[in-house]
């Protein structure tokens, strides 16, 4: 603010916060500080990072703008993905002074982007690779990836129960906790589960409750639970009719799979 005779602009963000990956709304206050009054009001908004760009009209005017009156400027800035911190957009302020005088200066507007982090399934396997009702102890591994805009600290994860389909199989064994996990980056899961010896085969969803740097989401585990093997004996053969104390008898069986 200048002590001098004359106008004297000052500009300030009324939002200081922009989001990643989308197009944000962006309010400048251009107040004249000043003592006398600014003419001919030129505002350009301009960037030199490649991550942040002005959508659309970046250049505003007004006429005229009185000692102490404010004016509040609307432009659209586009943040690229995976960017968060402190970053600087640019404005080339020019006036006039009511006996004619022309003044120019540049301001850094000083903003920071706030992104969220994100967990999705990237990849789930089981081991045993078949399972069926009432196998204990299988391995759920689930890979999780951070696909957000922002690192994930202190990831609490819980596999929930299904009644009747899977249980943990101790307990704490459908609990897990991830202390950092930076953007794209993937990391290894492991669940024991219990699946119920009236299990119905088919494909399933179990719930997988995500909490973290103030969120909670719930993602979807594929499961497939296959259907036991049953068998059935056709046919039996025996080498030589057996009797009491026969020895070295030959018995062949033919058995059949008749489950679905």
């Amino acid at each position: 603010i200048s002590d001098l005779p004359g106008p004297d602009l000052d500009l300030r963000p009324l939002n200081e916060s922009l989001k990643p990956n989308s197009v944000n709304v962006l309010v400048v206050c251009v107040e004249n500080v000043g003592r006398e009054e600014a003419e001919n009001v030129s505002v350009s908004f301009l960037t030199y990072a490649e991550f942040l760009s002005v959508v659309g009209p970046g250049e505003f005017k007004k006429d005229s703008l009185s000692p102490g009156e404010s004016w509040n400027v609307t432009l659209l800035v586009f943040v690229q993905p995976k960017v968060y911190g402190a970053v600087g957009l640019y404005a080339l302020v020019g006036y006039k002074d009511p006996r004619g005088s022309s003044y120019s200066e540049t301001v850094q507007i000083g903003l920071k982007v706030e992104g969220e982090a994100s967990l999705a399934i990237s990849k789930v396997v089981c081991f045993p690779p078949s399972v069926v009702p009432g196998d204990r102890y299988v391995f759920l591994m689930v890979i999780l990836t951070n696909v957000g805009d922002y690192m994930a600290r202190d990831v609490e994860l819980r596999l929930e129960p299904v009644p009747g389909l899977v249980e943990p199989s101790y307990a704490g064994a459908e609990e897990a906790m991830i202390p950092y996990l930076p953007i794209g980056y993937p990391v290894n899961i492991t669940f024991l589960i219990n699946v119920d010896e009236g299990a119905k085969p088919g494909f399933y969803e179990l719930p997988l409750h995500v909490s973290h740097d103030g969120l909670d989401y719930t993602l979807s585990v594929p499961f497939t639970v296959r259907e036991k093997a049953v068998f059935e004996i056709t046919r039996m053969e025996f080498s030589t009719q057996p009797y009491a104390g026969a020895r070295g008898v030959r018995m062949t069986l033919e058995v059949k799979n008749i489950s679905n």
